[in-house]
């Protein structure tokens, strides 16, 4: 019961109108400084106020000056509880943020904080906002940096994974920056790259896992902001050509004219290919056709050239006569902001596949796009822009879009064939680039003729990516992080490493593409005495030597990477039992109908088995006489046992095909599967798959 006598809970109540009544009534202070001891919400009036509310306080000292580099961490980290974000995340742990009026009050408080002249000064990057460069310096806290921990916890969440199981985990994710083993009397092995946002978890759990597998302490970033700003960050030609971070990364390689600029400063850089990845064009149709969204490159261009601006263009309809949408349906067409990659890659299908309505100028990583499309900042941006907007289309990198549940559009490739990234082949686009010679065999080389794009073979996928580590072969000056560098691009290019690009939906890069990623590792040039790192891997112990300094260990594990492969293994387990479910109901539907089949023949057979009767009737059959000597009657007598005979034979037949259907179902609902695409039906289904069969007879140039 609360003050004005009404019955509520904390859920029904309002917390807020306590809030609200409390500054109406002069209960709180309007200056940081003055005494709060008065201060209570409990007990406000209101007939929807909740009448026990809590304040939660952050107690601060003005006098700041012994405390360097923390007051300075300490007002950012107080700036950030009371930002917009911040306050927001309150309500994921079930409270809310102070209203307009407390909250000025509170961020004076940031403003009565006394420094010492010359501390550095923290800034916020947000996650939806990229500031190329000013990013990347050190005082910034930026959105665009996430640690695997905090990625993986995030996607386990949003499974609605075990509840505890997440809490306990948080609770962890701090260790690996809590460890007290030092090196060097205490300091700290610092590593950042920036870059593109497609392999950003890949990097992040490696770093996750350097962090955790060395001994030495050692601390990665990577800031994923597009392939442009890594390119400007990794070149650092603002600031005299110094480098903003200590490697860059990039689905595009560099351009020809910056490959020279640095060039002519001197300055040796070296590309690294390590994965291949398919980028798409994915929608939000809710009429889309079962077997998929079928567009040409022609028509994609004229969509996204503002062309074509409904669905129901004839254009459309006649690549997808099954497509049901509302007659003049606008298009939403979304598109990518700053230098983008997949913006490269997909301008670069479009210029191939129709270069009559893509014109050369509409090629690169920042386009001048048509009037009426809309922007969209990132791959989480893309991807968010289009499975909350019905009728949108957009591209981003396949396995984002996958991974996030779009519908990819069925794509034209350059031998007219149409397919998704999961049916066609990016490794065909590899092999058919590398017997072009498109690529360098030099990691030193110009790289900017370099494109996967549009390459032939029946099967391939037209837009394919090659990601790329951008390092300047001159790490003299970077001590223990040049070191640490070369063995972060020696894990990329293990077979761990790419191995664990598929995690991501990813491909590892070809044998004689690897051989020259390899070498790009040969050209670093460390300064003399600098620890090299080795590695010890999960399966195979180093006594003693695995226990040095300089080892990435297997044999090392944080408790949050265990925890995150725990409940990642539990999801795992969650789905197949789901889908066994589904199984289970799936087959448990067709036994039901399978006996109501049956029972229908039953009924069929009791009045075939009446009609058989009357005709023997009918027929006036005598009892047989041996003694008589009538062969009419004898003759009709062998007619009706014939027609009994076949009857009850035709029958017998159908009775024991249906009741073996039947047992074969209902051995299903028992049976876990194995893989086996053809023990999983009772009845193979004989028609052709009407893709491939297509796709057979438009090879052959024989059309149905």
């Amino acid at each position: 019961e609360n003050t004005d006598g009404v019955f509520l809970t904390s859920i029904t109540g309002s917390i807020k109108d306590a809030a609200d009544a409390a500054l109406q009534e002069g209960v709180l202070p309007n200056d940081p400084r003055g005494d709060f001891s008065e201060v209570s919400l409990h007990n406000m009036p209101g007939a929807n106020t909740w009448p026990i509310v809590a304040i939660s306080y952050i107690y601060m000292r003005a006098d700041q000056m012994t405390n360097g580099e923390a007051g300075a961490l300490l007002k950012a980290f107080v700036q950030y509880v009371l930002s917009e974000e911040g306050q927001e995340l309150l309500t994921k742990y079930n409270f809310e943020g102070i209203p307009d009026d407390v909250l000025a009050v509170s961020m004076s408080a940031v403003d009565y904080l006394e420094l010492p002249e010359g501390v550095s000064q923290w800034s916020f990057e947000s996650a939806d906002s990229t500031q190329p460069g000013a990013g990347q310096l050190d005082y910034v806290i930026s959105g665009k940096r996430r640690s695997f921990d905090e990625y993986a916890i995030g996607e386990l969440e949003s499974e609605k994974a075990d509840v505890e199981t997440v809490t306990a985990l948080e609770t962890q994710v701090s260790s690996l920056e809590q460890r007290l083993s030092t090196v060097d009397g205490g300091s700290t092995i610092v590593l950042h790259g920036s870059g593109t946002t497609n392999p950003s978890k890949f990097y992040w759990e490696i770093m996750s896992l350097f962090e955790a597998q060395a001994k030495p302490t050692v601390k990665m970033t990577y800031r994923a902001v597009g392939s442009s700003t890594g390119q400007l960050e990794f070149m650092g030609e603002d600031q005299g050509f110094e480098p903003y971070a200590d490697f860059g990364s990039g689905d595009i390689p560099i351009t020809s004219e910056n490959y020279q600029k640095l060039q002519d400063e001197g300055i040796t850089s070296l590309h690294v290919p390590f994965s291949l990845g398919a980028m798409s064009f994915f929608h939000h149709v809710p009429g889309a056709p079962a077997e998929g969204l079928r567009l040409t490159g022609c028509v994609l261009a004229d969509i996204f050239n503002r062309v074509i601006t409904t669905w129901d263009d004839s254009a459309i309809m006649d690549l997808n006569p099954d497509l049901s949408v509302p007659a003049g349906q606008p298009i939403l067409v979304y598109h990518r902001v700053f230098g983008s990659s997949t913006t490269a890659g997909i301008t670069a299908y479009l210029r191939g596949a129709c270069p009559d309505k893509w014109p050369a100028e509409q090629v690169g990583s920042t386009i001048e796009w048509a009037e009426g499309t809309f922007e969209a900042q990132g791959s989480g941006g893309m991807s968010t822009a289009i499975s909350s907007n019905e009728y949108a289309i957009g591209y981003i990198d396949a396995g984002h879009g996958h991974d996030d549940g779009l519908s990819e559009v069925v794509l034209e490739n350059t031998d007219g064939v149409f397919l998704t990234s999961i049916t066609g082949s990016i490794k065909d686009a590899a092999d058919a680039a590398l017997q072009e010679g498109v690529l360098p065999n030099d990691p030193r080389g110009d790289f900017s003729e370099v494109s996967l794009h549009n390459m032939p073979g029946a099967n391939t996928w037209p837009i394919v990516a090659i990601s790329y580590i951008y390092m300047r072969a001159d790490q003299m000056t970077n001590g223990e992080a040049g070191a640490l560098l070369k063995a972060f691009v020696q894990y990329v290019l293990s077979e761990e490493g790419q191995e664990l690009l598929t995690k991501y939906n990813f491909e590892g890069i070809p044998d004689d593409v690897l051989a020259v990623s390899m070498s790009a590792v040969d050209y670093l040039e460390l300064p003399e005495g600098v620890s090299q790192w080795s590695f010890e891997s999960a399966d195979s112990t180093q006594p003693g030597a695995g226990q040095l300094d300089y080892v990435i260990s297997g044999k090392r594990r944080s408790f949050d990477e265990y925890a995150i492969g725990e409940l990642e293994s539990e999801k795992a387990d969650a789905v197949v039992v789901v889908a066994l479910d589904a199984k289970v109901a799936e087959n448990s539907a067709e036994v039901t109908a399978l006996w109501a089949d049956l029972g229908a023949l039953t009924t069929s057979v009791d009045d075939l088995e009446a009609t058989v009767a009357a005709l023997a009737e009918s027929t006036n059959v005598p009892t047989c006489d041996c003694d008589d000597d009538n062969s009419k009657s004898a003759k009709r007598l062998a007619r009706t046992a014939l027609v009994l005979a076949i009857v009850a034979f035709v029958l017998a037949i159908l009775c024991i095909l249906l009741l073996a259907l039947l047992f074969c179902k209902v051995g299903k609902l028992f049976a876990v599967p194995q893989g086996n695409r053809d023990a999983e039906v009772c009845l193979p289904n004989i028609k052709p798959n009407t893709q491939s069969q297509a796709d057979l007879d438009r090879q052959n140039g024989d059309h149905l």
